[in-house]
């Protein structure tokens, strides 16, 4: 049998990270887009500096019209500048999904609320576990995830291993509320302190000339 013959192979090297290829490409799109980029950060900066004023600013005439008119609050307000910009600052029946509940009840029991129960519901948050389907080795383990479609707590006890299923007690606000809770808590002091513990959507829409 013929030996077999060494070739001189010359490996190809790999480059560092930082040096890349550079790709041509005709026209000034990259330009555009990195440009586009800059402003648009830039612009969402100042958005962000800028909204809080404006939100503080609409919400202080909302507060005080709706606890003046609690059986027909208003939910929008414009707010227009010395320039004659007007931007629209709404006022959302959107809260948050999951509240703490000590915090929630101390906020209730500032504003004077005797029943809590007429404004908070005790709910379930759910979560599933899917790394028990995985063990030590990164290989499924198909027959657990087959059979836990059929019965989740019998399979985790068949294989030993921790159900999936997770729940805890948490607690949010009634869709009621906000129905109601100018005409509930009708001072301007209430509703700023209900707004800082249940934060609900605030929207700032720019309105087109």
């Amino acid at each position: 049998m013929t030996a077999l013959k060494k070739l001189k192979v010359t490996l190809p090297v790999t480059p560092p990270e930082n040096d890349k290829p550079t790709v041509p490409l005709a026209g000034d799109l990259v330009t555009q887009y990195n440009e586009a980029s800059k402003v648009l950060k830039d612009a969402e900066k100042l958005m962000g500096k800028l909204a809080p004023t404006i939100k503080e600013a609409a919400l202080s005439h909302l507060y005080i019209f709706n606890v003046n008119h609690p059986t027909a609050p208003i939910t929008t307000v414009a707010v227009q500048d010395d320039e004659g910009s007007t931007a629209n600052v709404s006022f959302k029946n959107a809260y948050p999904k999951e509240l703490d509940e000590k915090k929630a009840l101390a906020a209730l029991d500032t504003v004077g609320c005797e029943d809590p129960n007429l404004y908070l519901v005790e709910t379930l948050k759910v979560t599933f576990d899917g790394s028990v389907f995985v063990d030590e080795n990164g290989e499924v383990r198909l027959a657990y995830y087959r059979a836990v479609q059929a019965a989740v707590q019998a399979v985790a006890e068949k294989f030993a291993l921790s159900n999936p299923l997770d729940t805890k007690k948490v607690v949010a606000l009634r869709p009621t509320f906000h129905e109601v809770r100018f005409a509930m808590w009708p001072t301007v002091k209430n509703q700023v302190a209900l707004t800082a513990a249940f934060p609900n959507q605030v929207s700032l829409t720019p309105v087109k000339a």
